[in-house]
């Protein structure tokens, strides 16, 4: 047995005939012939009146789940496949999606602001579909980062002030460092941290330099060493904490006695800078 062809094309007569056939109470409401020929509708093609007069017919008819032919250049009819149709009712434009008459799946629009004659905008949808999708960015808004991304001029704005209004992921911008033995750790917030190591000096009313400068110092804390053979300790003492520097007391301890002591430590401070 054969295999049946079949095709979307065909002529007035086969039209004609099948509407002929149709069942008395359908009236032809299954199909609509237009007078249309789809070839005179090209990209910057101009839009005469008679097209907008016929787009609102084949609209009425698609609203109505009619099936639309139009004619190609050839004076055949095809079936248009009229997909997702709308038409202003002013026709200030008009859009759809449809098959053109070499079966090519196309997005048509226009503007023939009400009655003005406009322009046709015929883009093949499998050629293009990015040319349809609306976006706000432009070519020059493309950066030669690696990631290609799409910048505007606004959110460039914005990411250049990242450097003082956010902290980056390695607090280069929200703290400075001092890394050394006697060092610091100070925060755009006023946030100060140091620390040290001292060894030498008397064993009374010690002075000892802080890196930069409080200007209220919280909290100071000393390391202390222990010897377990005959349970002696060295401890150290503040005196009095100033804006640059700070006093101490160290002393050697065990079973029997206290003394002075010059045993080095290290030691811990944090305050506020502003």
């Amino acid at each position: 047995m054969a295999e049946e062809t079949k095709t979307l094309r065909h002529t007035a007569e086969e039209i004609d005939d099948a509407i002929d056939k149709l069942p008395s109470n359908g009236n032809a409401a299954g199909i609509y012939k237009s007078s249309l020929s789809f070839s005179s509708i090209v990209n910057d093609g101009n839009v005469p009146q008679d097209h907008l007069t016929e787009i609102n017919s084949i609209y009425a008819a698609w609203k109505s789940g009619r099936m639309v032919y139009v004619l190609d250049e050839k004076g055949g009819y095809y079936n248009l496949g009229v997909l997702n149709m709308q038409l202003a009712e002013d026709n200030s434009k008009c859009s759809f999606v449809a098959l053109d008459q070499d079966g090519v799946l196309c997005y048509y629009s226009c503007n023939p602001s009400s009655g003005v004659t406009g322009k046709w905008s015929v883009t093949p949808i499998g050629k293009d579909l990015f040319a349809l999708i609306q976006h706000t960015h432009k070519a020059s808004d493309v950066t030669e980062e690696t990631n290609k991304r799409f910048v505007t001029d606004e959110e460039k704005d914005e990411l250049s002030t990242l450097s003082t209004t956010y902290a980056k992921a390695d607090l280069s911008n929200a703290m400075t460092v001092s890394l050394n033995q006697n060092g610091y750790a100070k925060f755009n917030n006023g946030l100060l941290i140091q620390w040290g190591y001292f060894s030498t000096g008397a064993s009374n009313n010690q002075s000892v330099n802080f890196p930069i400068s409080f200007k209220s110092c919280f909290s100071l804390a000393f390391s202390s060493s222990t010897d377990n053979t005959d349970n002696s300790i060295w401890s150290v003492n503040y005196a009095a904490i100033y804006a640059s520097y700070f006093t101490v007391y160290r002393r050697y301890a065990n079973a029997g006695s206290v003394s002075p002591s010059s045993q080095s430590f290290r030691w811990i401070a944090i305050g506020s800078w502003k």
